[in-house]
């Protein structure tokens, strides 16, 4: 068996490309840049279309093309292990406000591990544990306490539920979706992550079978990591069943808003019923007192008509016609104006009938 070189060498490049709305790099530039570290050409549509998710390719040689994409950021690398030396060439690709520093940050951790092809993939799983636990406390966890603790609906409710207002009850609505939302991502990217250990897994037992013995820091990182992986596991699996348990509280709270809403919305119709009999009450009123001085308006008005003279032996004069003569055809126009407004959508169809006769005798079916 050949005595291990005692000079091994591992090289770890990470560059991170800055965002502004779009990537802070020219297409020409990023291509050649793609092509000189031989990514796998259909990343380039992933990293285009802000994709989710983690794939993989190998190539001759030992080269392995990964990307990793996630809510926060992206992550483009190729990884070449030789006899006793390994090559990682990667680019960061972010999406949110600086998540390079804490992803960097976790990657000094594990950087007695560069010699492992696969580092990048586990010290992802990492990041987006610790980011993702630390943003559930801070954003859904916490978010859910808030309204159950307003609306006193949860865990230990107050003695006595305050009434809240519509627009208060829409704020919270509006609330659980989105924790909703967040809860059912998060659980997206725990898949990934589960696919991303599950490849380091894959990953260590071929390595473990296949590097030569004249690299054996990477034979050591593999083992390391293996060792590793169970924990994280548990712990994903721990992480996982508290997002549902948070996800089944907001939907419990959702469903609790949506019933304060009907209630709210029924005690508006409520309201507005009894507005509406009241106004019709004072309609009434109205119309009463209309009908008692309609009367004696009318006559006031007739007997003003300087047409009766009432001081004279001929209390109608001769020219008393003129007044019937337009106040009858005014108010009978008043009237067929008004019912043409009202039923003009019925005489028009009567008038179809009339003037198409042939129409109204054809079957539905031809």
């Amino acid at each position: 068996m050949p005595e291990p070189d005692k000079q091994t060498s591992a090289v770890l490049k990470l560059v991170q490309i800055p965002r502004e709305g779009v990537l802070c790099i020219s297409q020409n530039l990023f291509h050649r840049l793609m092509t000189a570290m031989q990514v796998d050409p259909y990343f380039l549509y992933l990293i285009s279309h802000d994709y989710d998710g983690f794939h993989y390719s190998k190539g001759p040689n030992n080269l392995l093309s990964a990307f990793i994409g996630t809510a926060t950021y992206g992550l483009v690398w190729t990884s070449q292990w030789q006899r006793a030396s390994t090559s990682t060439i990667a680019l960061f690709l972010p999406r949110q406000t600086d998540p390079f520093s804490r992803f960097n940050a976790v990657l000094q951790i594990f950087k007695n591990l560069i010699h492992t092809p696969c580092l990048l993939a586990f010290v992802s799983t990492v990041y987006n544990l610790q980011a993702f636990d630390e943003e559930t406390k801070a954003r859904e966890y916490a978010r859910i306490r808030s309204v159950e603790k307003s609306t006193g609906y949860g865990p230990n409710p107050p003695e006595a539920v305050s009434r809240f207002s519509v627009d208060e009850l829409t704020l919270w609505s509006q609330t659980t979706g989105e924790i909703q939302g967040n809860i059912t991502n998060k659980l997206r990217h725990i898949n990934t992550s589960r696919t991303l250990l599950d490849f380091v897994s894959d990953e260590c037992q071929l390595l473990e079978i296949s590097v030569d013995v004249h690299h054996p820091q990477c034979r050591d990182g593999t083992r390391r990591l293996a060792e590793t992986i169970p924990m994280l596991k548990r712990q994903m699996d721990a992480y996982e069943a508290y997002l549902r348990y948070l996800g089944n509280r907001a939907e419990k709270l959702s469903s609790v808003l949506i019933a304060l809403l009907g209630h709210a919305d029924a005690e508006i119709n409520l309201e507005m019923a009894v507005s509406m009999k009241n106004d019709s009450v004072s309609m009434k009123t109205v119309a009463i007192m209309t009908m008692a001085f309609l009367p004696a308006t009318f006559f006031a008005a007739l007997f003003a008509v300087p047409s009766l003279q009432w001081d004279h032996e001929d209390v109608i004069q001769s020219n008393f016609w003129v007044y019937w003569a337009f106040t009858l055809p005014t108010t009978a126009a008043v009237f067929l104006i008004w019912l043409s407004v009202t039923t003009y959508r019925s005489i028009l169809r009567q008038w179809a009938k009339w003037a198409f006769p042939s129409l109204e005798e054809k079957s539905p079916e031809s």
